[in-house]
This record gives structure tokens, sequence and C-alpha cells, in this order.
């Protein structure tokens, strides 16, 4: 599909997206767009590695067990700490704790799979709902299922904190105050590899509301995240009826995501122990 200066025009005026030419957005367009992710590792440095470890004390105080509770420390495991495992992106300011680096860990893959198995490629239409107790980390995981759709070449509408981009072949198109239209948005590019809308709702606004309404057109994917007690739960519930193909309950937990912050700076972010 070619877009034309004429298009431009349309997705300014008929649907309130303008063009990015200098964002986050479009930096990690650039980063990730038809290419394969890079992960990377990084060995706990001694040092701290050892505060983690602590003595009996430490233990009382709950870090080492609260690893083992969450899945990142095994009991048995004499190997001690593994690696954290993580991608860069250009997202420094939306996912500023990190400086834009995500944490992966297996709940990201599997949740990530589960959600494009779910989806319904032979009707070019679906939805999924991820459900998360508020505070574990819904915009780190809706960030990491962006740049893997990205990776994937899928065109992508992403709505987060009252904006809605679109990820295109051809660009980044955004706008705060996006308006789909009863006659469908014509500007999906239909391959094999059917087009996603991922909507992070933890705010509620009438954006969302809209997108969530099923004004798209029948070539449209849903990948709803929203924590278990949002205000827009009823809401979202209200919506799913035929459209709704699958339900996934992510088990993280507040604490589970401030265990991985707190492993992921102690082994990234704080200086190199002298």
């Amino acid at each position: 599909m070619t877009l034309v200066p004429e298009d431009n025009d349309i997705l300014r005026d008929a649907h309130g997206l303008h063009r990015d030419t200098d964002s986050e957005h479009l930096a990690a367009w650039s980063m990730f767009w038809g290419k394969e992710i890079e992960v990377e590792e990084q060995v706990l440095w001694t040092q701290w590695r050892d505060d983690l470890d602590g003595d009996a004390e430490r233990a009382v105080n709950g870090l080492s067990d609260l690893a083992c509770a969450v899945g990142v420390l095994d009991e048995s495991d004499s190997g001690g700490w593994p690696p954290c495992r993580f991608i860069k992106t250009p997202w420094k300011t939306t996912l500023a704790a990190t400086r834009g680096c995500i944490m992966t860990t297996e709940d990201y893959t599997r949740i990530d799979q589960s959600a494009n198995g779910s989806l319904d490629h032979q009707r070019r239409r679906g939805t999924v709902t991820i459900t998360g107790q508020s505070g574990c980390g819904r915009t780190y995981l809706a960030h990491y299922m962006l740049a893997r759709a990205l990776s994937r070449r899928q065109s992508t509408l992403f709505y987060c904190r009252g904006r809605v981009t679109f990820f295109h072949n051809l660009g980044v198109f955004s706008g705060s105050d996006f308006r789909p239209g009863y006659d469908g948005f014509r500007f999906w590019e239909m391959r094999e590899d059917y087009p996603r809308l991922i909507v992070d709702v933890d705010r509620e606004n009438d954006q969302s509301k809209l997108l969530m309404s099923g004004m798209l057109d029948d070539g449209f994917m849903t990948v709803r995240l929203h924590a278990s007690r949002s205000h827009s739960r009823a809401y979202l519930e209200s919506q799913e009826l035929e459209l709704s193909y699958g339900r996934l309950h992510w088990t993280s937990s507040p604490l589970a995501t401030w265990y991985s912050r707190r492993c992921f700076r102690t082994a990234q972010m704080l200086p190199r122990p002298a």
C-alpha cells in the first residue's frame, strides 16, 4: 500500500492523526519494524549479588524468599541468581524507571504468544483481555507486545495515556483525538500477519471507549490490558459479547514487579562496583 499526499490529509482531517517526524514511537518503529529484537543479558555483579543473597537476617527481610515466590529463583537451585534478560528501547520517557529497557521474563513471552494464538486469524477479528493487579506493570507489558508486533511488521494502533499511535509500513501517525469513523479505517495493510489493536486502558478515557466500541472495520484485532479492579472493567465486559475469543489472567503482582525492577536496577542501573 502506497501512502499518497491525499492520504496524509485524510489521516489528519478525517481521523485526527498526524505523521510523527520526531518521537520515541518513531524511533521505536525505526528500531523494530521488520527486524529481529535483540535480547541482552547482564550477569549480576558480584558485590550486588552478595548483597542480594545476604545472610539469614536479610533472608528474613524477604528478598530471597520473594524471588522464589515469583519464580525468578528456585529454592532448589544452587546455581545462584540468574542473569537479567532485557531489551533496549527508545521509550525512555514512558519507561523512565529503567531508562527505556524492558526486562523480559517467561511470563512476557507466554502472554504474547498466547494472545497471538487466541486471536481469530481466519475471521480477521478477535479480542483478548489481559488482566492483572494494579501496579503489576501493564505499561511495560504493553510496550513489550508493541515491540513484538512491530518486529512482525503488523500494522498496529497503540493506545496509551490518552494518545493513539498508528504504526504502519510507511511510518508512524499519532493524535489525541483519534476518530476512526463509522465507514471504517481503510489504512490497515491486510497481509497474512493481520493487524492488531493494542489498548492500555489504565485510565478512564472517552478515546479508549471509542476504540473499544468496535467502530473499526472487520479487519481489526484487539488486545486489552487493564487492572483487575479497573473502573473500566464493567464497560469492557459489556463490550465483549461475540467479539471475545479469549481472556488471559496475568498473575504477576506488585511485589513481583518490584522485585524485577530491583533486580534489573541492581544488574544494569547501578554503578559497577570499584
